[in-house]
């Protein structure tokens, strides 16, 4: 749901950073997140860009991921699996909590706000808005992942 999913505008914010420096991204997602990366994947406008959501199976994903650098993602399916091949990353959480669902990896930063009604494990957040992901900001994610990766 929504309370789970990080704002595209700081995921947009974050892969810019990353192609500044050089480096590439690959959009990884379910066809149902394929709207959402596409958006993305045309607003970054890059030839380093790789939108791929929905358009792999199981075994090309953990192939994928074992050739990446590092992951940025919602809490998911796929921060899961990052980890589970050993990649680094950085979990954006919102409603979920990082104890009980978090990555099994000392290789990853957990991005979340402690606030008053979270973790509700909500789906939607019921205040209309989820205030615990808006106050994750992308700056906090490059300097996640500029510590996993300083070059």
């Amino acid at each position: 749901g929504p309370a789970k999913r990080w704002p595209e505008a700081n995921f947009l914010a974050v892969c810019r950073d990353w192609l500044e420096r050089g480096g590439s991204v690959v959009l990884l997602g379910t066809a149902a997140e394929a709207p959402v990366t596409a958006r993305l994947a045309r607003d970054l406008a890059s030839p380093a860009v790789a939108d791929l959501a929905g358009k792999t199976r199981l075994g090309e994903l953990l192939s994928l991921l074992q050739q990446t650098r590092a992951c940025l993602a919602n809490d998911s399916g796929i921060m899961h699996l990052a980890a589970a091949v050993g990649l680094p990353g950085v979990a954006i959480f919102g409603s979920t909590d990082p104890t009980a669902t978090g990555p099994l990896s000392s290789r990853w930063t957990i991005l979340c706000r402690h606030e008053p009604c979270a973790p509700c494990l909500r789906p939607e957040c019921p205040k209309g808005r989820a205030v615990c992901l808006e106050l994750l900001t992308p700056d906090a994610a490059v300097a996640a992942l500029r510590r996993l990766w300083p070059e």
